[in-house]
């Protein structure tokens, strides 16, 4: 039988039953499909049960409170420490006030290495044998005016080891014969003299300090 003239085609398999590719992953290895039970790639991750928090309000006193104690503890160190912190600008204003409502002494206002002293000498006393005549020149470098100071004199022999030492006050150093301000005033050269005994010929140098 001749057949040239018979043509017979392969069957293709029809696709139309497969709509799209999670079905062709339900079949197995043989072309059958899968078990009725799905499984998913991903599996969903579990999550722990959050707990709810709830914020509790504080009292409405808790703020004013914890205000006013740390006002009082600021105040107590200002008045503890006011000698050193009245010296200071900064400080002085807040320990002036704090003085005015708990009734401390505010600190006197001086600033004693703002005193410089200028042209100062020692001379045998013209009338007085046997003693010294200190002068000088003190000066007020500071930016307000302030008390006079107490003035130490000290003499030491080659070696720097003290010989004599005496502190003069006010009216001591000051030519009470004219009239001073109470205080010293600001940029104002102020004149003094002292008067003392000579400590000897080992008295070789002297010292001038403010206290």
């Amino acid at each position: 039988m001749d057949r040239r003239g018979v043509s017979q085609q392969r069957p293709v398999a029809s696709t139309s039953s497969f709509n799209s590719r999670d079905e062709y992953d339900q079949l197995d290895a043989v072309g059958s499909p899968a078990d009725t039970e799905f499984t998913p790639k991903y599996l969903p991750i579990p999550v722990a049960p959050q707990r709810l928090k709830l914020k509790r309000k504080r009292p409405v006193w808790v703020i004013p409170v914890l205000a006013i104690l740390g006002l009082l503890l600021v105040g107590q160190a200002l008045t503890a420490n006011r000698k050193y912190l009245g010296t200071k600008p900064l400080f002085r204003p807040v320990v002036t006030a704090v003085c005015k409502v708990s009734g401390c002494e505010v600190p006197v206002h001086k600033d004693l290495d703002a005193i410089e002293l200028l042209n100062h000498g020692v001379f045998s006393h013209p009338t007085v044998p046997g003693a010294l005549m200190i002068k000088g020149m003190m000066q007020n470098k500071a930016n307000f005016e302030q008390p006079y100071p107490v003035i130490e004199l000290g003499f030491s022999d080659i070696r720097g080891k003290p010989v004599a030492m005496r502190r003069f006050g006010p009216n001591e150093y000051l030519d009470l014969r004219k009239e001073h301000p109470k205080k010293m005033p600001i940029g104002k050269k102020t004149p003094i003299r002292v008067e003392v005994i000579d400590p000897g010929k080992n008295a070789l140098a002297f010292e001038f300090d403010f206290l």
